[in-house]
């Protein structure tokens, strides 16, 4: 049960990072269409776009990073290494 609890809580984290950085990747590369209309591309608009993704997107992102890494915990679980097999 521990393998599943940590890994949907380091899936969740996952999730929101990676939002994060799309969000930034977002606003560096097209920050007048995905972030803000009139921002011009650079880091400030990098920031700005992954604050705004990870603000509004942050519960979705958590709740597919907890499946996927509760799935991989309960895998962990189900799928266990032969007894004197080195892992």
């Amino acid at each position: 049960m521990t393998r599943i609890e940590v890994g949907a809580v380091v899936g969740a984290v996952c999730g929101v990072v990676t939002l994060a950085g799309a969000g930034a990747w977002a606003g560096f590369t097209h920050p007048d269409e995905m972030v803000r209309p009139g921002l011009q591309p650079g880091f400030r608009a990098a920031a700005l776009g992954a604050f705004l993704f990870a603000a509004y997107y942050w519960w979705l992102a958590a709740l597919l990073g907890m499946a996927i890494g509760g799935l991989v915990g309960l895998v962990g679980i189900i799928v266990r290494p032969r007894p004197g097999h080195p892992t």
